[in-house]
This record gives C-alpha cells, structure tokens and sequence, in this order.
C-alpha cells in the first residue's frame, strides 16, 4: 500500500469490511474500525 496507507484509507477499507461481513452473516465481536481508530491515537 506505501503512500496509499493513509490514516483515512485503511479506516475505510475496515470500514467497509466491517459491512461486508455484516452483511454475510458473519458473526462480528466488534468493528474493525472501531478498534483501529482506538488504537491510532
């Protein structure tokens, strides 16, 4: 990802992991993104 990594962008893609799965069905304990946007500051 180099340069592409950006705070934003990867809160995006788990973000939009996060519905994915939801949608699946799968079983989630909590976001991703919550988690990372925790764990950044």
């Amino acid at each position: 990802m180099a340069n592409n990594a950006t705070f934003y962008n990867v809160r995006e893609v788990f973000a939009v992991l996060d519905g994915t799965l939801a949608r699946l069905g799968v079983p989630l304990k909590a976001s991703m993104e919550k988690i990372f946007c925790e764990n950044m500051r």
